[in-house]
């Protein structure tokens, strides 16, 4: 789908849209997950009501085999130099060890339908400030031994439809002047290395300002050698620079389970909390609606304090039916 903007602003997104009708035609991970709740979201869910990740019928070819303009392969990476809107699909880049797919000033790429998971390294996904739109759906992307992020970009990022599982530290982190549509994904396991710092979503860089949308995502978190926050709403870059444009976290479903396998499901920005650490200010309206959370393996669902004014409307314990505020 084209990311369509708005006075600098994320589109108007359906958000009506549970993602089901054009999900890629793959198994279902986990069709049990959500049978034992007293309330569970009435919308298809990610990875339990359909699957998501490389559809069952694709067939994957060797990434040793990649041709095409701006590519080439050192070792295991593959890189893609000075070619604006390569599309790389069906590749297999758990071969052979795994392979890091880099993007050099070479804007508008597109990853589909493709496997990646690094017996050492993540940061499976990458593409350079001089690389900005990225889009990544229908892939299953699993982390390696060490590194920080699955997908790392800049720009207009699109990620959707994607398995991401057992990573060290990041699924997805994005910097720069941003744009982001992430959503229909299911997120496992993060956190998998000691010393690391969990997060499914972290936003790096200065003078950014960011129209975030987060939507009809999936996350399982079970205890890993490193905790952290989910998705993480405020930009790490230590001076309060950046500025947040009408954040949007809905109809997400985030499941923690076992003692402290995470610490909360999501950290906000508060822009009434200037003065304190990850406090970037809001531009707009800040809204979390219409989320379901299960947290028996967290603190809580909302980084105290990170939600100050923000626009909270039925955001449900699943296990209790109750309301989150």
């Amino acid at each position: 789908m084209p990311f369509a903007l708005r006075d600098g602003t994320a589109s108007e997104l359906d958000l009506l849209d549970d993602g089901h009708a054009n999900a890629p035609h793959a198994p279902i991970q986990k069709p049990e997950l959500l049978t034992s709740y007293i309330k569970r979201p009435p919308w298809k869910v990610a990875g339990v009501d359909y699957g998501v990740g490389v559809p069952a019928d694709t067939v994957l070819t060797d990434w040793r085999d990649l041709r095409g303009p701006g590519i080439s392969i050192v070792d295991n990476l593959v890189r893609v130099d000075n070619t604006s809107g390569v599309h790389i699909d069906s590749v297999d880049f758990s071969l052979h060890g795994g392979a890091i797919l880099l993007f050099v000033n070479s804007p508008m790429g597109v990853v589909t339908n493709s496997k990646f998971q690094s017996t050492s390294s993540a940061g499976e996904i990458n593409a350079d400030e001089q690389s900005p739109d990225l889009t990544v759906q229908f892939c299953t992307i699993a982390g390696g031994a060490d590194g920080s992020s699955l997908i790392s970009a800049h720009g207009n990022v699109v990620v959707q439809y994607n398995w991401m599982r057992d990573f060290p530290q990041h699924a997805v982190e994005i910097g720069g002047t941003t744009n982001l549509i992430y959503r229909y994904n299911l997120i496992e396991n993060g956190g998998t290395v000691a010393g690391a710092h969990l997060n499914y979503l972290q936003m790096m860089g200065s003078n950014v300002t960011n129209a975030v949308v987060i939507a009809y995502n999936t996350t399982y978190q079970t205890r890993q050698a490193a905790s952290g926050e989910g998705f993480q709403l405020y930009i790490s870059d230590g001076t309060n620079s950046g500025v947040l444009v009408n954040p949007t976290f809905a109809y997400n479903t985030m499941i923690a389970k076992g003692r402290l396998a995470m610490s909360y499901m999501l950290h906000g920005s508060s822009r009434y909390a200037t003065s304190k650490p990850h406090s970037t200010p809001i531009e707009g309206i800040a809204t979390a609606h219409h989320n379901y959370f299960d947290t028996t393996g967290a603190y809580g669902a909302f980084y105290p304090g990170s939600v100050l004014k923000w626009s909270l409307v039925e955001n449900w314990n699943m296990i209790t039916g109750r309301d989150i505020r």
